[in-house]
């Protein structure tokens, strides 16, 4: 019974794969102690807003589902370092992301992604990031300030050119 997930309360690592319940239900956003959620290939539509209230969550993975919008209440989790969409319908990228300034890796690769919003250099802490296989036309010239990435994939996407700043990228 899906009610009574919300009484394990010092529960801090969920792990759903192939469930296809086609939902994450907010009895998971009551679980206030939890760090590490995955809910993988479960049919997944949307995220609930009631997700801030996790604000321990340090990794978010929900691949491989039919998520369109990344909702801005993701935005909140400032504690998050791990936050990975791959393989889903995503088409925008919240423009507060940058709330996030202590993720390290962030995944949106394989979606619908075509535009890239400036407020992501902001991201300066960010090691990993991986876009590939979207729809993705133009970079934001901020792109630069993430001095920190180590990988960068981009690859199969619709991208003409790269800024100049983007190509000083030091430990990409």
């Amino acid at each position: 019974n899906s009610k009574e997930i919300e009484n394990l309360i010092n529960l801090n690592q969920l792990k759903i794969y192939n469930c296809y319940e086609g939902k994450i239900g907010t009895e998971i956003c009551s679980l206030i102690n939890l760090r590490i959620l995955h809910v993988v290939n479960s049919g997944i539509k949307s995220i609930p807003v009631e997700i801030s209230n996790l604000i321990h969550l340090e990794a978010l993975y929900v691949n491989l589902n039919y998520i369109k919008v990344i909702p801005a209440e993701i935005c909140k989790l400032t504690n998050l370092k791990e936050l990975c969409f791959q393989t889903n319908e995503i088409k925008e990228i919240p423009k507060n992301i940058w709330n996030l300034f202590k993720l390290k890796i962030l995944n949106l690769s394989k979606n619908k992604i075509r535009q890239v919003p400036k407020s992501f250099g902001k991201l300066m802490n960010l090691e990993q990031l991986y876009l590939y296989k979207n729809e993705i036309e133009e970079l934001p010239k901020t792109l630069h300030n993430m001095i920190n990435l180590t990988h960068f994939n981009l690859c199969h996407n619709k991208i003409l050119f790269f800024p100049d700043k983007i190509k000083l990228l030091e430990n990409y």
